[in-house]
């Protein structure tokens, strides 16, 4: 996840996702300025720790000595 808080756009976000595309990465371009913009900052935020938390519990779990009952 990177942060940008440059008011002026020096990147095209068409051209970055196109970009991202390739590392199959996505691109969630928000705003701090208009209600709609804080909340899909706090949905991306939400969503990538909500990711971490799944992805540390799935290794987790492959790591439990298996035991029959």
């Amino acid at each position: 996840m990177a942060c940008k808080s440059d008011t002026s756009k020096e990147v095209d976000p068409h051209t970055a996702a196109t970009m991202l595309r390739d590392h199959k990465v996505g691109l969630v371009e928000v705003s701090m300025y208009d209600d709609p913009g804080k909340d899909k900052m706090r949905r991306c935020f939400d969503w990538m720790i909500r990711a971490i938390y799944r992805d540390r519990c799935e290794h987790s779990l492959s790591y439990l000595p298996y035991t029959r009952s």
